[in-house]
């Protein structure tokens, strides 16, 4: 079967009449925070990767933010006024005036495809602060800081898609934001060690250190400001180095993981090797010291 959604990035349809369906969420009136927003995109994300049909989410922020990517420690924010969002990409500062757009995706080719849809949609919305991932295959958009008309901006890149308004309970977003809400998710914290390097290319960057005791690595903290899918998958290839020494054998493991287990945009996966190279290195600068 023919992937309806193959030529969406052109922002047309050749036939119309075998759109997908784009289903609008609704947002419930009360919602008062920025975890409340984020909520209801994700609940957007869960219904598209249950139903395998497109979902859109959007709303004017209820109070002011700043809304950092998932891969971005922060600096020296504190407190409500920090969120994170699930995606990577710039921080950015939402607020009374500024639109929050949540776009689901199923049926997406990869990162690239939806890197390339995010762009068609911050470019109309003249935002400065958006993000993508995939998780299966669904595409998972949000633009944070939007200015334009986020109703018509999903028109420009959907022409044609037919549309079906859903409301959603209160009660389900407010489970979603209760997990945005964590402390532990919000205000994560880079640690820089002896042990740290740093990739970039052009405005996308990422910084890695490690914390290593008796020879073995006890610790690895991240920051950047690129997209990669699945959303938490660096982490997860990160995770295999606790517990380890950082030798030859583990540098291998590290670069074929990073280039089989995860898709980067911003970024590319020799940068990322790159980037573990130079911890290997450090490493074994620190162990001769």
């Amino acid at each position: 079967m023919d992937n309806p959604y193959s030529s969406l990035f052109l922002g047309i349809f050749v036939l119309p009449a075998t759109a997908p369906r784009l289903f609008v969420l609704e947002p419930p009136p009360g919602l008062s925070t920025c975890s409340d927003i984020l909520g209801l995109g994700e609940l957007g994300l869960d219904y598209a990767l249950r139903s395998k049909e497109a979902y859109v989410a959007y709303a004017e922020w209820p109070r002011s933010c700043t809304v950092y990517g998932i891969y971005e420690a922060l600096e020296s924010e504190t407190g409500e006024r920090v969120a994170r969002r699930i995606t990577g990409g710039p921080r950015a500062e939402a607020g009374p005036g500024r639109y929050y757009l949540a776009l689901a995706l199923p049926d997406t080719r990869g990162l690239r495809d939806a890197v390339s849809a995010m762009m068609v949609l911050a470019q109309c919305m003249r935002s400065r602060g958006h993000g993508a991932t995939v998780l299966g295959d669904t595409a998972f958009i949000e633009i944070v800081d939007g200015q334009g008309d986020p109703g018509e901006c999903i028109e420009e890149l959907l022409r044609g898609a037919r549309r079906a308004r859903v409301r959603p309970l209160r009660s389900d977003i407010e489970a979603r934001a209760r997990l945005f809400d964590q402390d532990s998710w919000r205000l994560y914290r880079y640690r820089a060690t002896n042990v740290e390097a740093m990739v970039e290319r052009g405005s996308y960057w990422l910084r890695a250190s490690l914390e290593i005791t008796d020879g073995y690595i006890t610790g690895y903290w991240l920051s950047g400001i690129f997209y990669s899918a699945p959303p938490t998958e660096i982490y997860s290839v990160f995770n295999t180095l606790r517990g380890v020494r950082l030798d030859e054998v583990v540098l291998g493991n590290m670069e074929v993981a990073l280039e089989k287990r995860l898709e980067v945009a911003g970024l590319e996966t020799s940068d990322l090797q790159l980037l573990v190279k130079k911890l290997y290195e450090k490493a074994l600068d620190q162990a001769r010291g």
